[in-house]
């Protein structure tokens, strides 16, 4: 039996008010109903803390459109293994905020730009000032903490000194560059040129790398190589549950075509054991920049950020 952790993602629903540029949410042949609340109480059972480093409510929908995301956000606390939030940021109240506060061990808002007219044509649909204004009430949670990622797009590296300051002023501490995130999918092309660029501007402005988060220990990565036929370091770092309750072979399956199996039939370590013993999917690595971003260099990177002591960056304040 293989040893090694993954990140579990919890995709909530399939529903999403935006068309961000770097999301490969448009790939999907249909809009899955949400997760019921025996399933999403399924899949809590399922995660343990040595199977799963931590959880992520996220996927290809807006969790927080869920239409009991409070009762499941109850459900989530006290749960043995962190949680974790990836929102647009346009549903985070406070109403939401106060059930969140203490449940959750971070909730992460990808930004394009604190510029409106730039941030309209890369999030079309999603109401910019409402997310800023959101975002500085969620800057005063206390026991959650608040990052966002502005995705690696040559826009909105341009416009990163602007929104830094003005996240800044938001009162917003943890702020980064998520290199990973424009490829999402296949959503969009990303030359290994904008990656290494990306990579210099956020170290130049003392920004962490969001993207290396999902990196797990080296003794981790060292045992996926052991057990697995893929070598794949994020396609065995995380492990995607679809709204219907499905493991899949890979997060980047937009489409949900690589079933593994599902969450009342098989646990997620028989799940993570199944994918072992599979090929990766070239229809997906096809078109995935991943599979060249986390060289050894990368990975060298986010190991030795952790032993610093702050993931995703070894200055983690951003």
């Amino acid at each position: 039996m293989s040893r090694y952790r993954v990140v579990a993602l919890v995709e909530l629903t399939g529903a999403c008010q935006t068309r961000c540029a770097f999301c490969a949410r448009d790939a999907r042949a249909s809009t899955a109903r949400p997760m019921t609340e025996t399933t999403f109480l399924t899949v809590l059972r399922r995660l343990r803390p040595r199977d799963v480093r931590h959880a992520e409510l996220a996927g290809f929908g807006e969790p927080l459109l869920h239409p009991r995301i409070e009762v499941l956000l109850g459900h989530v606390a006290g749960h043995a293994v962190p949680f974790r939030l990836c929102t647009n940021g346009e549903q985070l109240d406070r109403r939401k905020l106060g059930a969140i506060d203490g449940v959750l061990e971070r909730v992460i808002v990808p930004l394009t730009a604190a510029d409106e007219a730039l941030a309209a044509r890369l999030q079309p649909g999603l109401d910019h000032e409402r997310v800023l204004e959101n975002l500085r009430h969620a800057a005063r949670m206390r026991r959650t903490r608040l990052e966002v990622a502005v995705p690696a797009l040559p826009e909105c590296l341009d416009a990163l000194p602007d929104t830094v300051a003005r996240l800044r002023a938001l009162g917003v501490r943890h702020v980064g560059v998520s290199t990973h995130v424009h490829v999402h999918g296949g959503a969009l092309d990303a030359p290994t040129r904008t990656l290494e660029s990306a990579r210099e501007i956020a170290r130049r402005r003392d920004l962490p790398d969001s993207g290396l988060d999902r990196v797990p220990p080296l003794g981790e990565i060292l045992e996926s190589w052991r057990t697995a036929r893929c070598r794949c370091v994020p396609r065995n770092a995380s492990l995607l549950i679809d709204t219907q309750g499905r493991f899949h072979d890979c997060f980047q399956d937009a489409v949900h075509e690589h079933v593994l199996g599902h969450v009342d039939l098989m646990t997620l370590r028989e799940a993570v054991e199944e994918r072992e013993r599979r090929d990766a999917p070239w229809s997906l690595c096809e078109t995935c920049a991943l599979r060249d971003g986390f060289g050894p260099g990368e990975l060298a990177l986010a190991l030795r950020d952790r032993d610093a002591g702050d993931l995703p960056g070894r200055r983690g304040v951003g």
